[in-house]
């Protein structure tokens, strides 16, 4: 499934410089604001069907010029992970927010509705997370033993780049996808324990990739 995807962002992206390449260069544009998007994650959710993972949120970017695209995004995810053996399992919940700014690299429509763009973005959870049946080793008689932590708490920064594409289906909707790679920050650990999957970043790892997918809405303008 990842392999369709990225073939079909690849495809969508030579295909859309290619048609921009061929249009006159227009001028920049002095209109500062060009309208919000409103943006809900649909990947996350549909992971929940093959994955232990779950999870959901929205987005506002702004338009700027045509050329900048400043977001800020709130998000909730939840996991539960178990060990090759079934013996111990790690549950989590918790809230994300990601802040961060999209570069067109090719646009077509008035209000840049077709697009393709890099990005980038900064990351921060903060979250409760249990592990059950763990197994530790007791370091003088090198007996291993079963603890439970019930309780634990982190935090976590991240940073992630990006590459992706919007289209504009009808009128004020349109799809996007995106590539990206994550790498951690600073994470602020249990205090018994260290977390194995962070809400929003994903497996505690790095760096980290992962393929999303919104679907947009172009709010209305207000004017007097």
């Amino acid at each position: 499934m990842s392999k369709f995807i990225y073939s079909l962002l690849i495809f969508s992206t030579l295909s859309l410089t290619a048609l921009a390449q061929t249009k006159p260069k227009a001028a920049k544009d002095s209109v500062l604001y060009h309208g919000t998007q409103l943006g809900i994650s649909l990947a996350e959710p549909l992971k929940s069907f093959f994955s232990p993972t779950w999870g959901s949120s929205v987005q506002l970017d702004v338009n700027l010029l045509n050329r900048f695209f400043p977001l800020i995004e709130l998000g909730y995810a939840q996991a539960k992970l178990t060990n090759q053996d079934q013996s111990s399992r790690f549950d989590t919940k918790g809230l994300y927010f990601r802040a961060g700014i999209n570069l067109p690299l090719a646009t077509e429509g008035p209000n840049a509705e077709n697009q393709f763009f890099v990005g980038a973005r900064f990351g921060f959870s903060s979250f409760d997370y249990s592990i059950s049946g763990g197994s530790f080793e007791e370091t003088y008689w090198n007996d291993s033993y079963m603890r439970d932590f019930p309780d634990e708490h982190a935090r976590a920064t991240w940073g992630e780049l990006l590459a992706g594409l919007r289209i504009q289906l009808w009128g004020p909707i349109s799809l996007g996808w995106s590539g990206r790679m994550k790498t951690s920050f600073k994470i602020w650990n249990g205090a018994h324990s260290v977390p194995a999957y962070i809400p929003g970043y994903g497996r505690n790892q790095k760096p980290n990739y992962d393929l999303l997918l919104h679907l947009y809405y172009r709010l209305p303008d207000f004017k007097n």
